[in-house]
């Protein structure tokens, strides 16, 4: 994937690359089912990375071998939150917006959204330069979420029928190289609204594998 980078100091130069970007990736791509992700962060420096996949406050290990442990202590702890939620990606989506660490990074359809979110804390007296990235890739709300969605429930040591239980939750025949693959990858979802907060931001997730 071709990476570039510009700088802008205007809101009149924002706007002049978004408008290059969109007309460069509708010339590439005529599928109906392409769409633009935007997320922008307040450090340049930022790693685009979920937060359970983020070494913490010097731990040498990450959050990724408890995954499975959050998830069952939310679940068990506050099941009125949980309880009404149609799939687990939505549950997934609920531990995200209470901050808990998840698999799932937030970016949004809007670009002013993203740009917001670039610069608001230089109000704050911040020296750091802000990042806006660009992503442009289809809506991916399918397998290939679901199974993620059911790694993020697994211990972080895989059982050796693990690809067996995914097979039979997933209702498909694919080999075990197929799962693997599925679940290497990130998607784009975009969720159900559930909360104000989310609508105003025109928000969308991202799912790692």
């Amino acid at each position: 994937m071709e990476i570039k980078k510009r700088t802008v100091k205007t809101f009149d130069e924002f706007s002049s690359c978004i408008k290059e970007f969109e007309q460069n990736s509708n010339r590439c791509n005529h599928s109906f089912d392409m769409m633009a992700f935007y997320r922008g962060h307040s450090n340049e420096e930022y790693v685009c990375q979920p937060t359970v996949f983020r070494n913490i406050l010097g731990r040498e290990d990450n959050m990724l071998k408890r995954e499975d442990e959050i998830v069952k202590l939310c679940r068990r702890g506050f099941s009125c939150e949980f309880s009404h939620l149609k799939s687990d990606f939505d549950m997934l989506a609920k531990l995200q917006h209470y901050g808990a660490a998840t698999r799932i990074l937030d970016f949004t359809i809007s670009p002013e959204v993203a740009l917001y979110f670039a610069c608001c804390d230089c109000f704050r007296g911040s020296t750091h330069n802000g990042e806006v990235i660009f992503y442009y890739t289809t809506s991916q709300e399918n397998i290939g979420v679901k199974a993620l969605s059911f790694l993020a429930q697994q211990p972080y040591r895989l059982e050796v029928d693990f690809y067996q239980k995914l097979r039979e939750y997933l209702g498909v025949n694919y080999s075990d190289d197929k799962l693997r693959s599925i679940i290497e990858q990130h998607y784009f979802v975009i969720p159900t609204i559930s909360n104000e907060r989310l609508r105003r931001q025109k928000g969308v997730f991202a799912i790692f594998g």
